[in-house]
C-alpha cells in the first residue's frame, strides 16, 4: 500500500523534494503538487492525501491550518530552511 502525499513545497526545492519522495518506490506517490495553502487544504478535505509535505514559508500556514490537516486525518511535516535561522543543531 502507498502513503498519498499532498506536497505545498516553495520555489526550486519543490521538485527536489518530489524527486526525493519517488526514490521511496511503491511506499510513496505524490498525490497532488500544492500551489498554495488554499489547493493544500481542499486537496486533504477531499481525502487525497495522508500525509503534507510543506514549505514553513508557505504564506498563510498557520496553527489553525495545521490543526485542520490533523482533523482531517492528515500527517504534517514542515520543512524549515536552516538561513531562516532553523538548525539542526539545536
Amino acid at each position: 500500500m502507498s502513503a498519498a502525499v499532498l506536497c505545498a513545497v516553495l520555489g526550486p526545492a519543490e521538485a527536489r523534494v518530489v524527486q526525493s519522495l519517488a526514490l521511496a518506490g511503491d511506499a510513496v506517490t505524490v498525490a497532488r503538487r500544492c500551489p498554495d495553502l488554499a489547493e493544500l487544504l481542499g486537496s486533504a478535505a477531499a481525502g487525497l492525501g495522508v500525509v503534507a509535505v510543506l514549505s514553513a514559508e508557505l504564506p498563510h500556514l498557520d496553527r489553525e491550518a495545521v490543526a485542520h490537516l490533523h482533523d482531517v486525518g492528515v500527517w504534517v511535516v514542515v520543512l524549515a530552511d536552516e538561513r531562516a535561522g532553523w538548525s539542526s543543531d539545536r
